[in-house]
């Protein structure tokens, strides 16, 4: 194991940074846009099975919004 500090440990930082990224990047593309974490609320159960219309269609429409801006390669955080 690296010692902490050493530049052997920043490396692996560096890496798992990166590696973090691409899987993020990859979990957004796949969602064509939708926010991830709200499959993962309602799959958890942390949404009232009441409101879970409510957050899929906002989702929904959400998704929609990154489709006509260009899809989520061409979005900007601001926009």
């Amino acid at each position: 194991m690296a010692k902490h500090g050493s530049e052997e440990h920043r490396r692996r930082i560096s890496r798992g940074v990166e590696r973090s990224w691409v899987v993020r990047k990859a979990a957004q593309d796949a969602s064509l846009g939708r926010p991830v974490h709200v499959d993962r609320w309602i799959k958890d159960g942390i949404v009232v099975p009441e409101l879970v219309p409510i957050i899929e269609a906002r989702a929904a429409q959400a998704e929609a919004i990154v489709q006509d801006l260009g899809g989520p390669d061409e979005v900007t955080a601001m926009q």
